[in-house]
């Protein structure tokens, strides 16, 4: 197939058609997969089926029009296609094509994150000459269709056109989902029809439960990774993220989950976990352990003694973070495209792989912004800081607190503005503010230069405190804190 490569955006394409043979039962032969365990797993996608039903009129348009070609097996004539028919769009083959648009967005093969063949998705009443396109990474109907025409291509990159111009069809199911950023597209075709009613386009996000080879899943990770608190805090878990690595996934990056999980301390006397919440108890280090789709990953909790934190970065939700490394995808000029390409024959293509876990992954094309992780901007010291010989900014902050902090909010909004008193050798200020009192409940943490910061996101007629400190980063990049300001307490309107 030819390679299609834009900036800021890489597409890929693969065609598969045969004559499904069916069993007595009306489903599709499985793979040698059933003595392996089958996870379900829970990702967040968004449907975009206004978009692709308009592909429709593209595909008709195409079917009946003069450019209704393609080449003969050896090159040497161009097969021209007559009298086909209109296809309809039956919203069994619809929602068929969004289920395997889900599948695809984790693992982008014909063959399904299960194991089964791509056909096997079909329901019976529909199930008889079929075929599929898969792509990803075109933005619109109209993008991915002329993807799929491969005017340029010879007989063995035309796949997808021929599916496009298949006789035997008259019903094709559609389907565009959007995930992590990255937008999937599927066409399914049969020469069969459902009879039932088309339904309004399905646009919303939702949670999607997909089932998955558990060899598929390697490497879960969690979003923060450490945590840092004091003595006798307790923060809430609500909104740690999960992913992990499934085989096939493009690009080729961990997959965001939405999973139930176990998680256990293995030092309670620093730290526990009960109902969602993390309670610092003494200070020292304990690991966390959290299991979820059959695998584990370790989360580290460092409790210090109360009022200074150690030197980490914190994050919104009132957690610290350390940068997680993740496998990231080989930055080319001209990435390969995979070859999963099938004639109607059912005859596959020199180089196709049956699994995903033996198909060459896709690299992100130079210039792409589709990357596995990042890294926080590295510490330096302020020599230029130092106070009187014997002295330094650090324990002279120490001694300190903000002063004339005030807090306003925004006219008709859900912002509101921070300010105080600027601190003499403060490299920064850190801002809390929180539900309650004890900046535990839906505590957040900014940090900032200024002596004024806008808090968006706010919740109307919602109590809020707030509490700001200083610090300093000494020579090491350590931060010193100063004391903390009195806290102010504000509801808002």
């Amino acid at each position: 197939m030819r390679k299609k490569w834009m900036k800021w955006q890489a597409v890929l394409t693969a065609a598969m058609v045969m004559t499904v043979s069916v069993l007595g039962n009306g489903q599709t032969a499985r793979t040698a997969v059933d003595s392996e365990k089958i996870v379900r797993a829970h990702v967040q996608v968004t449907y975009g089926q206004t978009e692709a039903r308009k592909m429709l009129d593209l595909v008709n348009t195409f079917r009946q029009g003069s450019d209704a070609w393609a080449w003969n097996e050896n090159n040497s004539e161009k097969v021209t296609y007559t009298d086909l028919r209109t296809l309809q769009m039956d919203p069994i083959l619809e929602k068929t094509a969004m289920l395997r648009a889900v599948e695809i967005a984790l693992s982008f093969s014909h063959t399904r994150p299960d194991g089964d063949p791509c056909f096997s998705a079909y329901r019976d009443d529909v199930l008889g000459y079929s075929a599929e396109n898969i792509a990803v990474g075109y933005a619109s109907a109209e993008t991915a269709f002329q993807g799929w025409l491969e005017t340029e291509e010879s007989y063995s990159g035309q796949g997808h056109r021929r599916n496009m111009l298949g006789s035997s069809f008259v019903s094709i199911g559609i389907a565009h989902v959007k995930y992590q950023g990255i937008d999937y597209w599927v066409q399914e075709f049969s020469n069969r029809q459902s009879g039932e009613p088309l339904t309004a386009a399905n646009d919303s996000t939702t949670i999607e439960e997909v089932k998955v080879l558990s060899s598929y899943l390697s490497n879960l990770q969690t979003s923060p990774s450490t945590f840092s608190l004091m003595e006798g805090e307790t923060i809430s878990l609500e909104e740690l993220q999960l992913s992990a690595f499934i085989s096939g996934h493009w690009p080729n990056v961990p997959c965001s989950l939405k999973e139930d999980y176990t998680i256990s301390s293995e030092n309670e006397q620093v730290v526990t976990v009960e109902q969602g919440m993390l309670s610092a108890k003494s200070a020292g280090t304990a690991v966390l352990t959290l299991s979820a789709l059959g695998l584990e990953t370790q989360i580290v909790v460092t409790v210090s003694e109360g009022g200074t934190l150690p030197n980490v970065t914190p994050d919104p939700s009132g957690a610290t973070q350390t940068p997680v490394e993740t496998k990231q995808p080989d930055t080319t000029e001209n990435p390969e495209t995979p070859s999963e390409s099938q004639t109607p024959e059912g005859t596959q293509n020199p180089g196709t792989t049956a699994h995903p876990e033996e198909t060459k992954k896709p690299e992100t094309p130079s210039g792409s912004n589709l990357s596995g992780g990042t890294q926080n901007p590295g510490k330096y010291a302020h020599s230029d800081k130092t106070a009187k010989p014997g002295k330094t900014a650090g324990n002279i902050l120490c001694k300190k607190k903000i002063t004339g902090v005030k807090v306003k909010q925004k006219k008709q909004s859900r912002k509101a503005v921070i300010s105080f008193k600027q601190m003499k050798k403060a490299d920064g200020y850190q801002i809390t503010y929180a539900w309650n009192k004890k900046l535990t409940k839906h505590r957040k943490v900014k940090d900032t230069k200024a002596t004024s910061l806008v808090l968006s996101g706010l919740k109307r007629k919602q109590v809020y405190y707030f509490r700001i400190c200083a610090y300093y980063q000494d020579e090491t990049g350590k931060k010193q804190f100063s004391g903390n300001s009195k806290i102010i307490k504000r509801k808002m309107k």
